[in-house]
């Protein structure tokens, strides 16, 4: 399954939401993955949002990061724009969905190109 395939919700302001992803970091310095501390994040973020859809393996050989630990990057960022670790649907404005076989990371369309343009400006 990929991005084209999926229904994303409109509307979204996906630049406000990945200021407050990179907020979300800034202000908690201590965040194991984040930028002050491992600075496996931003990094992993940019991977993803490069290949907008990627296998969790992949994530996981590359990053050197164990099941537990991919998803707590996943749940930061959902928790800066969600304000909840559980992301949304697709159609409800989720920033990633999942597919298996083999499991794979999806990454919405719009939060990959406001990623992209924030990254650029730093």
């Amino acid at each position: 399954m990929h991005s084209k395939e999926l229904i994303w919700r409109e509307g979204v302001n996906w630049e406000m939401r990945v200021s407050q992803v990179i907020d979300y970091y800034m202000d908690r310095p201590r965040l194991k993955f984040g930028p002050t501390k491992l600075n496996k994040a931003y990094p992993f973020i940019d991977h993803i949002c490069a290949k907008e859809s990627i296998t969790q393996m992949e994530l996981m050989t590359t990053y050197d990061l164990v099941m537990g630990d991919i998803m707590t990057i996943l749940s930061n960022v959902t928790m800066a724009i969600q304000g909840n670790g559980k992301v949304a649907s697709p159609e409800l404005g989720g920033w990633y969905t999942t597919s298996v076989s083999p499991y794979t990371y999806i990454v919405c369309p719009g939060f990959t190109h406001a990623w992209k343009a924030a990254r650029a400006k730093r």
